[in-house]
Formats: C-alpha cells, sequence, structure tokens
C-alpha cells in the first residue's frame, strides 16, 4: 500500500516514477505467488496518489498457475486504466526457494492435472506474450527493450541505462546495481530488507560479473 507519508517522501526526495509491481488483476492468480495484497489495493494506491505527477509503471506476467489469455488481457488493461505510461511484460520464472516453487516441486503430478493451478506451457506462454504485445501496440505503446513497453518520451531510464551496462545505482527491495564490472541485486524480502536497512552489505543476495 502507498501512504501519503511515503508520497510526500517522494515528492522531496524528486522520486519521479514509482513501479508497481502488479502482476496481474485476477485475484486467485496473485493469491497462487503467496503474495500478501489483493490487486484492488491499487485503487486505494491511485486515490492516494491522487494528481500526483509520478510516473507509474507497473510490471505484469505472464504463464501464471491458471492464467488465460482472457485474465492476462484483464491485468494489463487494469493498468492502462491506472494511467500506467510504462509495463514491463514478461514471464515467471520459478526461483528457488520462493513458495511457488516449493508447492511444485511437492506436489507438481497433481497441480498438473489442474487447471485453476497448473502453469500454462511453453506454447501458451509464447502465445499470451504476442496477445499481450497485440494490446498494448493497440492502446499506444511501443517495445523499447526486450519486454520493456511504454508510450512515447515515457521510457524508464534506468532500463536504458542498464541494458547499455552503464554504471547504475538501484536503490530499494530487487534494485540492481551496475559497478565496476560486476552486477548486484538487492534482495526482495521486505522482513529483511527492513532488519538490515542500515546493513547495505546484508540487502545484496546476487552478485555476478558482468
Amino acid at each position: 500500500m502507498f501512504s501519503v507519508d511515503t508520497l510526500e517522501l517522494c515528492r522531496h526526495g524528486h522520486v519521479t516514477r514509482l513501479s508497481v509491481e502488479y502482476v496481474t488483476r485476477n485475484s486467485y492468480e496473485y493469491e497462487s505467488l503467496g503474495r500478501f495484497l489483493a490487486p484492488d489495493a491499487m485503487d486505494t494506491t491511485r486515490m492516494v496518489l491522487g494528481n500526483s505527477k509520478l510516473e507509474l509503471s507497473f510490471d505484469v506476467l505472464t504463464g501464471l498457475p491458471g492464467q488465460t489469455d482472457a485474465t492476462l488481457l484483464e491485468g494489463l488493461g487494469a493498468a492502462v486504466s491506472y494511467g500506467a505510461g510504462h509495463i514491463s511484460l514478461y514471464p515467471l520464472k520459478l526461483l528457488p526457494g520462493t513458495a511457488l516453487c516449493q508447492r511444485w516441486e511437492q506436489e507438481g503430478e497433481k497441480l498438473r492435472q489442474n487447471q485453476r493451478r497448473r502453469l500454462p506451457g511453453e506454447g501458451e506462454k509464447t502465445a499470451m506474450v504476442r496477445r499481450g504485445a497485440e494490446f498494448l501496440t493497440a492502446h499506444g505503446f511501443r517495445e523499447y527493450l526486450p519486454g520493456r513497453w511504454a508510450l512515447p518520451d515515457r521510457e524508464c531510464r534506468y532500463f536504458t541505462l542498464e541494458e547499455a551496462h552503464a554504471e547504475v545505482l538501484g536503490c530499494g527491495l530487487g534494485a540492481v546495481t551496475l559497478l565496476e564490472g560486476l552486477r548486484s541485486e538487492n534482495t526482495s524480502d521486505l522482513s529483511m530488507y527492513l532488519r538490515y536497512s542500515n546493513r547495505p552489505d546484508k540487502l545484496i543476495c546476487r552478485v555476478e560479473k558482468l
């Protein structure tokens, strides 16, 4: 949830863009990922933002458990209606240690037989990305980087610099820093991030050479 206090801090800190890990409009798909906020929480967030001039960037996933073309397009439509000028559209990855990955390791065969829980196949995911691309193109978006879509002049400078391997400093949950030939990624675990907010070295979960 985006609070009024947070918005004020953004204004004073000259923050220009708010990235929303929206994922999907479908509550069932959202809950299958073990998320704690329902998609409609964005309704309240949008009210708090009011006439704020913050650019809104949404992350939308394909390949979610039980996802269909219809639910994907519903999610993209909701992002557009909220005023998104930038949308990252990319496939779900089963990352080790996540609740979804553990569930599939333990109950994979059973889940494959359940239409509401099964993961779409590669062909289905490819088709969904194509449907999503058609939808975004029809609504004036352009794919300026793989999986990164933006309205004219609303591209994300951070992603552009990251793609060019320029040195950038990322601050916040899951943020990526590129510095001196290394790519480091902050943890996406909110509780850990808050616990070690004064220990930047503890927040890094992954480091790799470029």
